[in-house]
């Protein structure tokens, strides 16, 4: 694709617009317009007829033609706000905007058409040239070390681009990976002015790559390409909601946090949660961040200058977008939804996909993929528009409407205090009474246990295909739950019904901003009714259904959930078979040497009109001298009543022997305390600080964990993958047991119901698989750069014992192995340090 400035109109299509234009008697019109290769308009046609000032845009037509030309009668081609503002809109589409005069002999491009030409595929030579011994990359990196498996890595990639594959590549640890995806990449967006979208998992990789890669390769290639992290709406604040919350700080408790935000907002230019001085509570930042089901979108009296909109725009100007996962997955279903790919959705048109930490990719559209309904969140909701004590929007715009004078205003208060406030007082009521129903059903599935002498009510239960469908469920669950929907939908319509008679009213000007919030109100309550009627009618045999409760026996909280089965079909569809190149890369994409795992949990093995790579490059570091793999012989199963006691002996001992510097991770935050408890004191008393997940938020953790060297984090879960703690700082990995997932949990439950009714083994085909791909992840969180080593622990001798053991050792990178006794074990890992830390002087 290319951009062309010099746009000439041939003389037959002057000709016809001046005649048009004429016999319109002056008027301003907007004509679609068709481009040749030689920027030429040799195409025009009318499609909007408007009067001396003003014109309607035609933004669905536009979408047929190259670009939109607008004359101006006043003789003027200089753009207007309003032109300016079209103009943008129709750049999100790839769609030039031309103003002309009215004798079409003056023209101004406002913005240049993208012109889609014949791709101009990379040349894989310079590629070569670029990682080689004397190419552009040593120049620029003095410490920089030729890697032909990098090399090879970007040339795939650059295949895979030239000729629409799917190329999925497992990258070891050091490749770098990154400039391996960023270098085609860029080249590809210079040579045919095309967007690239590369999804992470993490916010710590979408920050190295725009912060630190990026800037690097553009410095390298000289590149005048735009990079943008595109993040999700709610980091950014919302002016709407700003406006009303204004009218009620006086009611709010955390006042001085708002105060925050409010003056900071007055001063951010780009309203992202990011750039806060403070991380604000989440009950406060839910009050003011943007949110789809309040947005009006460019009916909102705030549209011109939202910062979630300018966000959009500035993705609109870049060719290297990084958004997350569920950024993706949420842009893929619209697209899937019929609106195609050319369109400027939650992110600008695309065709080309870069999915690193890919390895999570069937985790994350699951979740996407997923319907909830949490009671504390429907009644915080209801919160915001009316409170107990006659605040929230709804009793605020009643009282500023009957306070006025003029009898229109107290009418139209007087509908809220007698229509609509009476049907949300039987939503409150109503929801309340079917809560309180619910509740001996959610009972009765939980189960109580105590922690530190409180009894706490917590428990997943699963709602298996019989009791759905069965006739006591019906009446104890869904029944209210239809109820609930009906008696929010009469709420919702009453709210429709005095929007439409509000906004047409005489009131309508002055009361602006009030019929925005109200119709984004609106919204947030259709989300509701859309959300409940999802769950009730989902398909059984596709969706794993679950309840979370929470809370005491009076007054449970609960969340129920729906969530595919499989998405595989989903990603098959949506994903690989409709944009022309995908490529996915992870370090632990395989088991045992094979992509089979990922390909059938993904839907790669359902593309068939694609051809799709498979592509293994190891890492470059040298694991077999600076990797001690450890598996302590003599400890028990971990479900002997012994396997506690000698865990934290072990980690007691080891961990005093590196001096801290180490990472303890369990799969259950219960195993975790129970270790931490006993063992931090240990630690504490000989001058070793520890810390535990939770007790801080995580990246502040993180950070502290890597700033004082002789610490110990004990952590379980979400720090199993995408944790860099590189050099002294992490010295030892201790993997508490292998990281199975509970079979009780819901998903796990009934995914390995479903394998068995088909004659699969759910234990080798599913459950195996999916806890080697964690191990190689918390295996991987010690070697993080050349210099980097240590030991990495088992405590967990089913690695040893059992058949499927030697599955975990053939997916690990070659390294150097003890098993034994505690003693023999010490005196390896002593030596290991010493010997490593001899090499590094």
């Amino acid at each position: 694709m290319v951009i062309s400035k010099n746009y000439i109109l041939i003389d037959e299509i002057k000709e016809k617009i001046k005649e048009t234009i004429e016999n319109y008697q002056g008027g301003e019109i907007f004509f679609g317009c068709l481009i040749n290769e030689n920027s030429e308009i040799y195409y025009a046609e009318s499609l909007c007829f408007g009067n001396d000032e003003a014109v309607l845009a035609p933004y669905e037509l536009s979408r047929h033609f190259d670009a939109i030309l607008h004359n101006h009668p006043s003789g003027s081609i200089k753009p207007s706000e309003n032109d300016l503002y079209i103009a943008s809109e129709l750049q999100n589409e790839g769609i030039g905007f031309f103003i002309i005069n009215n004798n079409a002999e003056k023209l101004n491009t406002v913005v240049p058409p993208i012109m889609t030409l014949k791709s101009v595929k990379l040349d894989k030579n310079f590629i070569t040239d670029f990682f080689s011994d004397e190419g552009l990359l040593k120049e620029h990196k003095d410490d920089y070390e030729y890697r032909e498996v990098q090399q090879k890595m970007s040339e795939k990639i650059a295949d895979a681009f030239n000729d629409d594959k799917i190329s999925v590549i497992e990258a070891g640890t050091g490749i770098g990976k990154s400039l391996a995806y960023l270098l085609p990449s860029f080249l590809w967006c210079k040579n045919n002015n095309q967007r690239v979208v590369i999804a992470t998992n993490t916010i710590n990789l979408q920050n190295q790559l725009y912060n630190k890669d990026i800037p690097f390769i553009k410095k390298i290639l000289k590149s005048k390409i735009n990079a943008l992290i595109v993040k999700g709406r709610r980091n950014y604040i919302c002016k709407l909601k700003l406006y009303n919350l204004q009218n009620e700080l006086e009611f709010y408790d955390k006042n001085e946090e708002i105060n925050s935000i409010l003056k900071w907002s007055n001063i951010t230019t780009n309203g992202d949660i990011d750039d806060l001085n403070f991380i604000p509570d989440n009950n406060v930042w839910e009050k003011v961040s943007s949110d789809v089901d309040f947005c009006t979108g460019r009916h909102c009296i705030f549209f011109q200058n939202c910062f979630y909109q300018l966000a959009r725009r500035k993705a609109s100007e870049s060719q290297i977008l990084i958004a997350n996962h569920h950024i993706l997955f949420a842009d893929i279903q619209i697209r899937s939804e019929g609106r195609g790919l050319e369109e400027n959705l939650l992110l600008p048109p695309y065709k080309k996909i870069i999915i690193d930490e890919a390895h999570n990719i069937e985790k994350n559209a699951s979740s996407f993929f997923s319907f909830t309904f949490s009671k504390s969140s429907f009644l915080k909701f209801l919160s915001y528009l009316k409170k107990k004590n006659n605040t929230g929007f709804l009793s605020v715009l009643m009282k500023k409407l009957l306070s006025k004078s003029d009898k229109k205003s107290k009418e139209f208060g007087e509908i809220i205090s007698n229509e609509i406030l009476e049907k949300f007082s039987l939503v409150q009521i109503n929801s309340n009474k079917i809560f309180d129903a619910l509740s001996p059903y959610f009972l009765s599935k939980t189960e109580t246990n105590y922690t530190n002498g409180f009894m706490n009510k917590f428990n997943l239960y699963r709602i298996k295909k019989n009791e759905w469908e069965s006739e006591k469920f019906n009446k104890d669950f869904l029944v209210h739950f239809n109820t609930l929907m009906e008696t929010i939908d009469v709420l919702a319509k009453s709210m429709e019904d005095f929007i439409q008679k509000f906004d047409k009213s005489s009131l309508a000007k002055d009361y602006e901003i009030d019929i925005k919030l109200l119709i984004s109100y609106y919204n947030k309550l259709l989300s509701y009714v859309t959300n409940i009627n999802n769950i009730l009618n989902i398909d059984i045999n596709e969706y794993i259904t679950w309840i979370e409760t929470k809370g005491n026996d009076d007054n449970p909280n609960f969340k129920l959930t729906a969530t595919p089965l499989y998405v595989n079909k989903i990603l098959s569809k949506n994903l690989f078979e409709a944009f022309d190149t995908i490529v996915l890369t992870s370090a632990t994409l395989t088991i045992n040497k094979s992509f089979d795992f990922f390909n059938k949990l993904t839907g790669l093995n359902l593309v068939k009109e694609k051809e799709i790579h498979n592509d293994i490059y190891e890492s470059p570091f040298d694991y077999e001298n600076k990797v001690l793999f450890v598996v302590p012989d003599y400890v028990p199963e971990p479900n002997h009543r012994d396997y506690n006691e000698i865990l934290n002996d072990y980690l007691k001992k080891t961990i005093m022997l590196t001096e801290g510097s180490s990472f303890v991770l369990f799969t259950s935050y219960n195993q975790l305390k129970k270790s931490y408890d006993e063992v931090c004191p240990l630690l504490k008393e000989n001058g070793l600080n520890c810390y535990c997940q939770g007790e801080m938020e995580k990246f502040k953790l993180l950070d502290t964990f890597i700033k004082e060297i002789k610490s110990t984090l004990f952590a379980t879960n979400s720090f199993w993958e995408g944790v860099d703690a590189p050099g002294k700082t992490l010295k030892q990995v201790i993997l508490a047991k292998l990281p199975f997932q509970m079979p009780t949990e819901p998903v796990e439950e009934a995914k390995i119901e479903d394998m068995e009714k088909r004659g699969l083994n759910p234990f080798m085909d599913y459950t195996l698989p999916s806890a080697i791909i964690k191990f190689k992840q918390g295996f991987g969180r010690l070697i993080r750069n050349k210099d980097d080593y240590g030991i990495v622990a088992i405590i967990d001798t089913r690695i040893l014992k059992k058949y499927y053991g030697k599955l975990f050792f053939h997916s690990l990178p070659k390294c150097k192995f003890i098993s034994g006794s505690l003693d023999k074990i010490l005196q390896v890992i002593d030596n290991h340090i010493n010997d490593c830390e001899k090499k590094m002087i």
